[in-house]
């Protein structure tokens, strides 16, 4: 009890698994922050035409190799549902994920779908508009918390500017149906629940916006 330290656990897994873990440790357990994906996406003659994804860190060069899926979302019926969902393996700076080019091309694409790996999303314009415009019209209750909590954490990352988000809080609250995401969201405008930086943290003087939310 008390008479081991992470690098005796380190070196039972790396001799259970015949694999040199040094490289893997320095990366998960010895670098702070999480790294920020993001993916874009092209289309041609309305498909899909490549899928690249842009892993970005305080580190710069050294780079977390991560599982995880990435989906692609469609229109349908006037809900915006998931295409195509597929698992990839992203491990450098820039690299293409291989997908089919014979899909439809998507509305959106989401860098971490099911949150299974441990990064920040960055939403890519196209994708950001879209979730902006039709975030109500989104099915899976799971992806719309997800999504909300992302680009909260782009406008504390400065990656989406204040007055787009506000344009999207006031969107949200009129639609949403979900009492968990209504309470988040409004959270993130006025700071009641949380106690930390909120809309009206970053910018007090908007009155207009206090007394709508």
């Amino acid at each position: 009890y008390k008479n081991t330290v992470v690098d005796d656990f380190i070196t039972e897994i790396a001799l259970a698994s015949q694999q040199d873990l040094t490289k893997w440790s320095k990366l998960w357990l010895n670098e702070a922050t999480p790294d920020v994906l993001k993916t874009t996406f092209e289309c041609e003659n309305g498909n899909l035409k490549s899928v690249r994804a842009e892993l970005t860190n305080a580190r710069n060069t050294s780079v977390r190799p991560h599982l995880l899926q990435f989906a692609m979302l469609a229109l349908n019926d006037n809900k915006l549902t998931v295409l195509n969902a597929q698992t990839a393996v992203v491990n450098k700076l820039e690299q293409f994920i291989p997908v089919d080019n014979q899909s439809k091309c998507p509305e959106a694409t989401i860098p971490n779908y099911g949150d299974y790996a441990y990064v920040k999303m960055a939403l890519d314009a196209k994708t950001l508009k879209s979730i902006q415009d039709n975030f109500s019209k989104i099915e899976n209750i799971h992806l719309r918390m997800m999504l909300s909590d992302s680009l909260w954490e782009m406008v504390r990352d400065q990656k989406l500017k204040l007055d787009d988000y506000k344009t999207f809080v006031l969107k949200a609250l009129s639609n949403e149906v979900d009492f968990k995401i209504l309470t988040e969201i409004s959270a993130t405008a006025s700071g009641r629940s949380r106690g930390f930086d909120s809309v009206f943290y970053f910018d007090p003087q908007d009155k207009v916006f206090k007394v709508v939310v």
